[in-house]
């Protein structure tokens, strides 16, 4: 469906569009920047969970069951947002901690957007 599409459009195009930024910003004060969700292995499992939860996002009553999988915002930030990559950060990479942590954009958490 459509949102499929769209999803694999801005897989492709992020690397254009955020990740040049955000290393430059990461770079400009001698660090490397580090991206594990966007591992190889990481986006083919998370890419792989659709069929693996029987979902066909063209379904909008596969959507919503998709959706609880995916994200809960009636869970607290660091729970229920990203909850597909925070589960997949708990249970496949064991890091836990870093699952729980609130999400921030680079150049904001960064603060060199004030630049």
């Amino acid at each position: 469906g459509a949102l499929r599409v769209e999803l694999s459009k801005e897989l492709a195009r992020i690397g254009r569009r955020n990740l040049g930024r955000d290393d430059r910003a990461v770079s400009a004060r001698g660090k490397e920047l580090r991206l594990p969700f966007l591992d190889g292995r990481v986006v083919h499992y998370l890419t792989s969970l659709q069929q693996a939860l029987g979902v066909t996002l063209g379904d909008s009553a596969d959507l919503e069951e998709a959706q609880r999988h995916l994200c809960d915002l009636a869970l607290p930030a660091g729970e229920g947002d990203k909850r597909i990559l925070r589960e997949a950060a708990r249970l496949e990479l064991g890091l836990p901690g870093t699952a729980r942590r609130v999400k921030r954009a680079l150049q904001f958490g960064s603060r060199i957007a004030k630049l």
